[in-house]
């Protein structure tokens, strides 16, 4: 039997992280669906967040910064592509909520959590806001007050809302990674 239970204390604390993003992206068009596939080399991801640790659950607000160069433009037949080479960067400010689970007492703890924001794209064509949400989890490997080191994965993706043409003819960028 395993119970969760809320401390009265909060806590609050700071985080920072860095590691690769393993993204890939997707142009749709407004009259023909699917567009383009982009293929997106290894990138990576840093960041830093702030929040209140209640025990069994934590609150924070994040941000991070990803890039990563575009590799292939694999366009639907007889479509040209408005972007076909250089980088994607993305700006992220999300609130996430984490429960936390220990597995062995300061040693070994899993968390689970999932987060919704805003994201920040930005190619060679423009720059533009869009709704950004992530899911993940992970352990701390080693959990000494006040620090702690713990391994992650994150899937974080963005909707199709970043205009990469104008009308007539609207096309959209999706964003999405494994962290």
């Amino acid at each position: 039997l395993s119970t969760a239970t809320l401390s009265n204390a909060q806590e609050p604390y700071v985080t920072a992280s860095v590691g690769p993003s393993f993204p890939n992206a997707s142009i749709d068009d407004q009259f023909f669906g699917d567009f383009a596939t982009l293929d997106m080399g290894t990138g990576w991801v840093i960041g830093a967040g702030a929040g209140v640790d209640f025990g069994a659950a934590r609150t924070e607000l994040r941000v991070d910064y990803r890039s990563a160069d575009i590799a292939n433009v694999d366009v639907r037949e007889g479509a040209t592509a408005t972007l076909e080479s250089g980088s994607i960067g993305i700006l992220t400010i999300l609130s996430n909520v984490e429960l936390d689970v220990p597995v062995v007492k300061d040693w070994l703890e899993f968390h689970i959590g999932v987060g919704i924001g805003a994201a920040q794209l930005r190619t060679d064509v423009s720059s533009e806001w869009d709704f950004a949400y992530t899911v993940g989890g992970g352990f701390y490997l080693l959990r000494f007050e006040p620090f702690g080191v713990d391994l992650n994965y994150r899937f974080m993706g963005t909707t199709p809302g970043y205009r990469l043409t104008t009308p007539p003819n609207v096309r959209t960028l999706q964003w999405r990674a494994h962290e």
